[in-house]
């Protein structure tokens, strides 16, 4: 839930801040608040999520959501490097695609780019999520970024595949031929 309104969203951290001052230990308290820090519309909560994911992981170092969390926080302060040691922790013990992708986003966007990594990430996702469309979209960038553009044609061509009714997808399968 993405919190809008200001007022539920005080209520709900005040909610939060009195089981974390009953049961400070409780490690799941932390995570779950630093969910509602990043889901919150209203603000910029980064530095409180990161400090509740600092207390959980000091609690428990190995605990796998909150290591996905701090990988998500670094990644959203383009803390790209640190961001895929914290989501590597998470896909040795445990693949996701939601991890995968957020990986493959931090390699892509990290400079300089590391598109082939980006590009098996994402790849990786794909067979955890065939049908998330975003994925083929990410990929193709990998590919035409590595200049591997009849590879970036071939997500497209599987993403029609999956979506023949979006335009959108034959109006990008057409730039990149277009630039062939």
């Amino acid at each position: 839930q993405a919190y809008e309104d200001a007022d539920i969203l005080n209520q709900v951290l005040d909610d939060y801040e009195q089981a974390i001052s009953i049961q400070p230990e409780n490690t799941i308290y932390y995570i779950l608040r630093a969910h509602i820090y990043m889901a919150a519309k209203v603000g910029n909560f980064l530095p409180e999520a990161k400090q509740d994911i600092t207390t959980a992981l000091e609690q428990d170092a190995d605990n796998l959501e909150a290591l996905k969390q701090m990988g998500e926080i670094l990644s959203r302060e383009k803390n790209y490097d640190r961001a895929i040691y914290y989501l590597t922790r998470v896909i040795n013990e445990e693949p996701k695609a939601e991890v995968y992708m957020i990986r493959g986003v931090c390699h892509f966007k990290k400079r300089p780019g590391d598109f082939a990594a980006a590009a098996y990430d994402f790849g990786e996702a794909q067979k955890l999520m065939p049908r998330l469309e975003e994925l083929y979209i990410w990929r193709s960038q990998c590919f035409q970024e590595l200049g591997e553009i009849e590879s970036a044609l071939e997500e497209y061509d599987r993403l029609i595949e999956i979506s023949p009714q979006n335009a959108g997808h034959y109006i990008d399968r057409g730039v990149i031929r277009h630039g062939i």
